[in-house]
């Protein structure tokens, strides 16, 4: 079982690299096709996986493609659940695909030698907006003085 996945360029786009990471953290069969996001390459990259208008876009060995890196995510958890893309717990995969926080499992198969070594940007929690206070953390600033 080998899926197809089309991907622009993994330094400039956040999104096809996280599709791209899951097959690799989870050594999932992928045959990779690359293109240069804002060129021409990337609508005949396309063509081939029709309805998909953006990257990251994946295709099943049956033929069904799919867009959006969540929707791969779940896709490839229900085929694979040997892999453990998500917690067996009930209740800590109710709230993973919301909170998009990899699990330790995925660091360590990714390479990383702790959970803490994860970068600040995946574990970060969003905050939540308190009565009275804006959800923007430096609207409550007093202006520079002039």
């Amino acid at each position: 079982m080998r899926y197809d996945l089309a991907i622009g360029d993994r330094a400039y786009s956040s999104w096809s690299l996280r599709g791209w990471l899951l097959f690799d953290a989870f050594g999932l069969p992928v045959s990779v096709k690359r293109a240069q996001l804002d060129t021409d390459e990337l609508p005949r990259l396309l063509e081939g996986f029709f309805p998909a208008r953006s990257v990251p876009a994946m295709r099943t060995p049956e033929g069904t493609v799919v867009c959006e890196s969540l929707a791969i995510a779940e896709e490839l958890a229900s085929r694979h659940p040997e892999a453990e893309l998500w917690p067996k717990d009930p209740a800590a995969r109710a709230p993973a695909p919301i909170r998009v926080r990899p699990s330790p499992i995925f660091w360590k198969r990714a390479g990383a030698s702790t959970a803490s070594a994860t970068p600040f940007a995946a574990t970060r929690r969003w905050r939540t907006r308190k009565p009275g206070r804006s959800s923007w953390p430096f609207t409550n600033r007093k202006p520079f003085a002039s």
